[in-house]
């Protein structure tokens, strides 16, 4: 059964906001940038540019939500889960991860096929994109109202269809 890290907390840091995104940067680093992600033999690459504040733009992703990238703004639930992607992936046969494939649109419009890992009740929604030749990190962030039901939903009907991932 999959144990995930624990969060990283900003009181751990005696809410020292600066200190506090340098170390779930440190953590971010070290499993994306250092030691890397694999999922099926293949390499779960990230977005370097634009760099923003000396930090790559998926790290920037991970931790913010908001619509518009450039107003994005950073949420304490997404900084404190960032050890949780590589685990998900790298524990994809788990029991508590669920796992699909799905399709979306980019901003260019053009359609993408994407891996989906859902963990516990719906409770923690990873994805990647399939490129050539490797993977991409897309996104990642707990699952909360709406979002939680949306994503059961989907991960049902893809059941139902039983497409096999790729």
């Amino acid at each position: 059964m999959l144990e995930l890290p624990g969060l990283v907390k900003l009181e751990d840091f005696k809410g020292d906001s600066s200190k506090y995104i340098e170390a779930v940067y440190s953590f971010f680093k070290e499993d994306f940038v250092i030691k890397r992600i694999f999922y099926t033999g293949l390499v779960v690459n990230y977005i370097k540019d634009p760099i923003y504040k000396g930090k790559e733009f998926t790290f920037w992703h991970m931790i913010s939500e908001g619509e518009i990238e450039e107003e994005r703004t950073p949420d304490i639930r997404r900084c404190e889960r960032i050890k949780w992607p590589k685990s998900i992936i790298e524990n994809s046969n788990d029991e508590q991860v669920k796992v699909w494939a799905n399709e979306r649109k980019n901003k260019k419009g053009k359609i993408q096929k994407r891996i989906c890992f859902c963990y516990g009740k719906w409770e923690y929604l990873v994805v990647i994109s399939k490129r050539s030749g490797y993977l991409l990190f897309t996104t990642a962030y707990p699952l909360s109202g709406n979002k939680k039901w949306k994503t059961q939903k989907e991960y049902e009907g893809y059941i139902k269809k039983q497409t096999p991932p790729f």
